[in-house]
């Protein structure tokens, strides 16, 4: 090899490589996007707080509901589960669309709101029965009524403009 050569490449230099760019500061757009991903987060979070606002009727309603689940079947468990659909139905509804349901109708309105027909008949009808024959005197009914009770505290569909 020729020293020349071999001169020269002991005087040439390592490569350095530029510096990385960073990601801070931003450009203009990555502030915009980040302000919009802010607004947007504080929008979820608003709505999220809204909504746990509202449903408190429904947490009370379960709590209400699990009390008479626990104590068990009884001559006032019929009468005590209809009070607490009727409670709910109040909290989540206006007053002049609910309170005067009765029978039939309050059987359509539970069938209207999410409930099952064969739910609604069965809640309908522990509702208007007299405390000597209660339906939830057999423990499987009584946690089968609790159930559907709970399905439609948890589930029922309110709509805005009702």
């Amino acid at each position: 090899m020729n020293e020349s050569a071999s001169g020269s490449l002991q005087n040439l230099h390592d490569v350095v490589a530029p510096v990385a760019i960073g990601w801070w500061p931003l450009a203009p757009g990555g502030y915009l996007i980040l302000g919009l991903g802010a607004v947007g987060l504080a929008w979820l979070a608003y709505r999220r707080i809204l909504r746990f606002h509202h449903d408190r009727y429904r947490r009370v309603a379960l709590r209400t509901l699990r009390r008479i689940q626990e104590r068990g079947p009884g001559p006032q468990a019929a009468a005590e589960l209809a009070v607490l659909l009727k409670k709910t139905a109040l909290a989540a509804w206006p007053r002049t669309r609910v309170a005067s349901l009765s029978g039939d109708d309050w059987s359509n309105f539970l069938v209207h709101t999410g409930a099952s027909k064969t739910a609604a008949q069965r809640l309908s009808a522990a509702a208007y029965s007299d405390l000597t024959s209660d339906p939830t005197s057999d423990p499987a009914a009584h946690n089968r009524l609790c159930e559907e009770a709970a399905r439609w505290i948890r589930g029922h569909q309110v709509k805005a403009r009702e």
